[in-house]
């Protein structure tokens, strides 16, 4: 039986249909297409349905690069944050920043445009070709390696440092998929509509010239601490023959890009600070970057966004905005520590928090970013829901001024406004009711005050589909494991005492760190007192593609100042300004998504193998991580997969075409129980399969 067991699990591989490569959440972004018109003028009303992303030194992921000669880090986030978003229509692509500089916004001394980069811009690095599952951009040749086919004169080009790529049958590479391009424009002062001229933008890829017909406009904000840039850069001006007549690669024609919904093309972007007075060679450039890799600029195999166009003409879209779309990581097990450090966060989306954001709506504002600014990442897997918090609080960060549970939203606090159902395509939480009576399990009704609710059955409304939580943690210190001082509110109001946290100060004492567990069941269950006593509360189960009503918030309060809520200052996700107890103002859609392990594979030797080779893993039993290589006689579609006993595949770790060579992957396993795994690697012309043993 356990022989004819390995020949069904040996055909199983034979059969297989592809499954998407591992991706992680933390790199999707939604570029809104066909949405509101732009106008460009600085003022971004027209952008509120795009997905923004801010960028501080506070991120989880923050390169601090200081051993870089053109790269610094800000004082804090009022010397330098800022949020960036992009949206397309049919002929263009548009990029915006609002930026917070307290500095000298906007420097106007003349520079080059080759040297643009040194001084206040916008970069974006760009790939203009559909990648559809693959994780990330498929050129991962390093500098020299590149050869490009002259179209007209049949020579060949060797690349010096660039692997700026151009369309399929230009190049002898079949891992080519599109153009990849710089772009860069100056933040200065713009009229509306003002077209770019030379020592403003311009591109550093292959083309090294000025790029044509593009327009911006900005504004700078009233009290100069900041401003607004927007920028259109027509496709057709990234198509044909734009490169310098001088250049080698003036006889290639680029292809024209033309979006279409679920696309996905790969991007990341930075934006600079230079203030008055500092050197211009660059030494003092202060840089905020999307993606994590150091070596950015030039190199578009450490691309490392993935922005997937959303249609919003599409019917099946109206609901699914990219400004309210929030991605949860899920997998069936996490590997969460709660120690304060972020570093197992990495694989997950953190939504930005400052006042600058476009929609901000807080009741009492902050005095800047630096007195309260802040990410917010969610996790969850089948038992529990994971919250992670990079705060910046120049005031006093986790005080620990004592409150009861129910007065926690007055102090320094983490807040989830959170409906545990599967909306699907709603607009929004369907509790829109102020109020109603419960039909209590034993007879009679509770009158609500509220609009949280229950599952469907157990009150009087047909539109209440699960229960709606409003979950509070004081911003305390927390031993690792420690036992949270949080709270539920809602129709439960009661403190809660099963839940975890971890919680770390900044050695600057201006900034911490929280990490809190909430286990589902204890949102389930009877937890009610009083009049709601004996509701059983539904126990949530996550599945993949689910959508749920979120909003999120962070607070701060300084010693000395009133804890009745009038002091308290308050970043709010949504853009409502009341959304305790009040679902229907929720502001987000958290879609449960699981996008695979965390994986790498690269390119080792130049030699080339006789044969297809796939090597025993090392080490072997291993725990959690392997490496295995594997050596190809040619360029050849590749697939390298990981499965279960059962026959599952739990990992994709190579997909598409490789180069002929020696190529190593390295499998990061911590998410799957110990265990027997095969892993198999396919090419049109072989196969085989080989076992590895996870030991934890």
């Amino acid at each position: 039986m356990r022989k004819l067991f390995f020949v069904l699990v040996a055909l199983f591989f034979c059969t297989m249909a592809w499954a998407q490569p591992a991706r992680t959440t933390n790199t999707l972004y939604d570029i809104t297409f066909k949405g509101k018109a732009i106008t460009l003028d600085g003022d971004l009303s027209d952008w509120s349905d795009a997905q923004w992303i801010f960028l501080s030194q506070d991120k989880v992921n923050f390169l601090d690069p200081t051993n870089r000669p053109i790269q610094g880090r800000p004082k804090s986030p009022a010397d330098f944050s800022g949020f960036f978003a992009i949206k397309m229509d049919a002929e263009n692509i548009y990029f915006a920043v609002k930026v917070k500089d307290e500095g000298t916004p906007m420097i106007e001394t003349p520079s080059t445009p080759n040297l643009a980069f040194v001084y206040d811009h916008l970069s974006v690095y760009l790939g203009l070709y559909d990648i559809g599952a693959l994780g990330g951009s498929p050129h991962t040749e390093g500098a020299g390696q590149v050869y490009f086919i002259d179209p007209v004169k049949k020579d060949t080009i060797k690349s010096s440092i660039r692997t700026y790529r151009i369309g399929p049958g230009t190049d002898n590479l079949k891992s080519t998929l599109g153009p990849d391009f710089q772009l860069l424009l100056r933040a200065l002062p713009y009229a509306p509509g003002t077209k770019g001229t030379a020592v403003s933008t311009y591109s550093g890829a292959m083309v090294d010239t000025t790029i044509v017909n593009t327009e911006a406009g900005s504004k700078l904000t009233t009290d100069e601490q900041g401003y607004t840039l927007e920028w259109k850069v027509p496709f057709a001006s990234l198509a044909g023959k734009i490169s310098k007549g001088t250049r080698e690669y003036k006889n290639f024609i680029w292809p024209l890009f033309t979006p279409k919904d679920g696309m996905v093309i790969v991007f990341d972007a930075d934006i600079t600070d230079l203030d008055e007075g500092e050197s211009n060679s660059g030494g003092t450039t202060r840089f905020m970057r999307i993606g994590n890799m150091p070596a950015l600029w030039r190199d578009s195999k450490s691309f490392q966004m993935r922005g997937r166009i959303v249609d919003m003409s599409d019917p099946k879209n109206v609901n699914n905005s990219p400004a309210s779309r929030y991605p949860i990581d899920y997998k069936p097990a996490q590997t969460i520590v709660l120690d304060g450090k972020l570093d197992d966060w990495k694989d997950a989306k953190f939504f930005g928090f400052s006042q600058e954001a476009l929609n901000f709506a807080g009741a009492v504002v902050p005095k800047s970013p630096a007195d309260l600014s802040g990410y917010v990442g969610l996790k969850m897997d089948d038992n529990n829901l994971y919250v992670a918090a990079s705060v910046r609080d120049e005031g006093n960060g986790l005080a620990g001024t004592t409150a009861d549970a129910a007065a926690a939203k007055f102090f320094d606090s983490i807040r989830l406004y959170l409906g545990l159902y599967n909306i699907k395509n709603r607009a929004g939480s369907p509790h829109t009711e102020t109020t109603f009576n419960f039909n209590k399990p034993g007879g009679g009704t509770v009158a609500a005050n509220s609009a949280y609710r229950i599952g469907t059955g157990t009150d009087n409304t047909f539109s209440t589909l699960g229960a709606d939580q409003n979950l509070i943690l004081r911003s305390l210190p927390y031993a690792a494991g420690a036992k949270g001082t949080a709270y539920i509110a809602g129709l439960v109001n009661q403190a809660n005492t099963t839940w975890d946290a971890a919680s770390v100060l900044g050695t600057d004492n201006k900034t911490y760190t929280i990490e809190w567990t909430i286990p589902f069941a204890s949102l389930g269950g009877a937890l009610g007192a009083g009049d709601f006593a004996g509701f059983n509360w539904p126990t949530f189960k996550p599945a993949v593609g689910m959508f749920l009503p979120l909003d999120m918030e962070l607070t701060d309060l300084e010693d000395g100042e009133a804890t009745n809520g009038s002091q308290t200052r308050v970043l709010r996700a949504g853009s409502a300004t009341g959304p305790d107890k009040n679902p229907v103002n929720w502001g987000l859609r958290g879609i449960v998504t699981q996008e695979g392990l965390s994986i790498g594979v690269k390119n080792e030797s130049t030699e080339i193998p006789a044969e297809f080779v796939l090597a025993s893993n090392y080490p072997n039993p291993f725990n959690p991580t392997t490496t295995i290589e594997f050596g190809l006689p040619m360029a050849s579609d590749v697939r390298l997969s990981v499965f279960n006993l059962l026959g599952q595949e739990v990992a994709v770790l190579a997909s598409g075409t490789q180069t002929a060579g020696t190529h190593t992957v390295t499998f990061e396993a911590g998410n799957l129980p110990s265990g027997t795994y095969l892993y198999r690697l396919s090419t049109p012309q072989y196969a085989v399969t080989k076992r590895m043993v996870l030991v934890k």
